[in-house]
């Protein structure tokens, strides 16, 4: 288990999931306890300092793979 600190901060995660590895990137707020996933471009905006990082959480989510979801037909 690892405790993250409680202040406004992103993080790259590198993780195996199926056999395949995968990179995502989270972030969390000061005084927020939850884990937000954030898109690459929203942490590169965040790192440029280009906007507070609750305004990326909200404007940059993470966006689903579409390559994870089948046609209903198929």
């Amino acid at each position: 288990m690892h405790l993250l600190p409680d202040y406004d901060l992103t993080y790259e995660v590198e993780e195996v999931v199926d056999g395949k590895r995968i990179r995502w990137y989270a972030a969390t707020l000061e005084g927020d306890p939850n884990i937000y996933r954030i898109s690459l471009e929203g942490a590169k905006v965040y790192a440029r300092r280009e906007m507070p990082l609750c305004d990326v959480v909200r404007e940059y989510p993470e966006q689903p793979n579409l390559a994870n979801f089948k046609d209903e037909d198929d």
